[in-house]
């Protein structure tokens, strides 16, 4: 179950149930922001359940930015550095170093 959002930002909850192994897996990579044509039976609130789409299918239009952020390397050793709490910079994991660098950003490919 997740929310969807029409073009006029109405949200309505939406069910997915799944056909085949690639559909839940097209659901998973969508992040929000991602712009997509869904065929939907709508079905009817009942009781405290509110009006909900069974989702039928779906068309990936476009899909956002993927960031990625990503704590350096050690220059030292190659290892992973990790936070040593808010605003007291990066150590090394294997050889203790501090590094006071931030994190590393950058894009990643859509698994779609």
């Amino acid at each position: 179950m997740f929310d969807i959002k029409d073009l006029q930002s109405i949200e309505m909850p939406c069910f997915a149930y799944e056909p085949t192994k690639t559909f839940r897996k097209a659901l998973s990579g969508l992040i929000p922001g991602d712009g997509v044509r869904v065929w939907a039976s709508v079905r009817p609130p009942e009781g405290i359940h509110p009006a909900s789409l069974n989702l039928e299918k779906l068309e990936v239009l476009s899909l956002t930015k993927r960031t990625l952020s990503q704590n350096p390397r050690c220059p030292l050793c190659g290892g992973r550095t990790a936070s040593m709490g808010k605003g007291q910079g990066l150590r090394c994991r294997s050889c203790r170093v501090y590094d006071a660098g931030p994190a590393a950003t950058g894009t990643r490919p859509s698994s779609l």
